[in-house]
């Protein structure tokens, strides 16, 4: 993939270039991997409630809804390990992934962001290609990802679980799977819609995850040094 053809053609689109394709798709199919798991899991993790006991009508019953439930699983499991091989193993993917590291300039900017919040600077602080917010969200999402797939996996056949683990592991692995289920939800559903999607500087939706594209104002407005590398353009300074 050439990137640097794609960065000029998006600039003479006045676009900024932010997702290949690849990451787009595995984007895609990891958000509806959550939602279905979201849907047919929480359902049983709050049998109780009426809400939960129409869902699980609405998918067919106890048996339909594990079976759904699992294929979703499978589809979660998929798409972890091509995003770590696609990292591992792509020129593009490798580059993308140690910009999501988080390093000390990220907690500066995080605290210059506060300050800036709370009146004690007079512009927020420049951001790189992803935010600091973006990165906290995709670590969060990959580790709970990880653990939910682990525990599943583990819950998958209990009868086999128990003859490598105590008993009491098994309850406390349920629990322990509804509540990482319950937290990949917030992070990874609800936050992100949120400040990708709902959040009033992109209301009704933010386009990249369709194009892989960004307006170029809403690039210099939100990550400042990344507008600044693509269009060789000097900033004011980050005060």
């Amino acid at each position: 993939m050439d990137e640097p053809k794609l960065e000029r053609e998006a600039l003479r689109e006045g676009m900024a270039w932010r997702m290949s394709l690849s990451l787009r798709l595995q984007h895609v199919f990891f958000m509806i991997c959550v939602f279905v798991l979201a849907l047919t899991g929480l359902a049983l993790f709050f049998a109780d409630s009426d809400i939960s006991r129409w869902l699980i009508e609405l998918q067919g019953g106890f048996e339909n809804r594990g079976l759904i439930h699992r294929i979703a699983a499978i589809g979660l499991m998929v798409s972890v390990a091509v995003h770590i091989l696609y990292s591992l193993f792509s020129a593009h993917g490798s580059r993308e992934f140690r910009r999501r590291f988080l390093g000390r300039e990220d907690f500066r900017r995080f605290a210059d962001s506060v300050r800036y919040s709370i009146g004690r600077r007079k512009q927020p602080p420049a951001g790189g290609k992803y935010a600091f917010g973006q990165k906290v969200h995709y670590w969060l999402s990959g580790f709970f990802a990880v653990t939910m797939i682990v525990s599943g996996l583990m819950l998958w056949d209990p009868t086999t679980t128990i003859s490598f683990v105590p008993q009491w592991v098994v309850p406390v692995l349920l629990a322990l799977h509804g509540y990482e289920g319950l937290l990949l939800v917030i992070v990874a559903v609800i936050w992100h819609l949120y400040d990708v999607h709902l959040s009033p500087r992109n209301f009704p939706m933010s386009s990249v995850w369709l194009s892989g594209k960004m307006p170029l104002d809403k690039a210099k407005e939100h990550h400042r040094l990344e507008y600044e590398r693509l269009t060789g353009e000097q900033g004011e300074g980050d005060e």
